[in-house]
């Protein structure tokens, strides 16, 4: 199975706050994670992806607390 080299993460905004939702693409570090997932990255934000679901492994301090955010594959 071929892995998508980037993906585009959805951020949400501060809740409450009416900010719209931030999108970030993420690339592929080729690195994987502790559960053997592929990691990317986008500045601080390290993510893994799995089934269509960026989980964060760290980020820098943001408004977000999210930990699993919806990732859509970019060709």
């Amino acid at each position: 199975m071929d892995v998508p080299m980037r993906y585009v993460i959805t951020l949400p905004g501060l809740p409450g706050s009416h900010r719209p939702q931030e999108a970030v693409i993420v690339h592929a570090t080729g690195e994987t994670s502790e559960w053997g997932r592929p990691v990317f990255e986008a500045g601080a934000l390290r993510v893994d992806i799995a089934d269509g679901i960026a989980h964060v492994l760290a980020t820098a301090t943001g408004p977000s607390g999210h930990t699993c955010l919806p990732a859509t594959p970019l060709p």
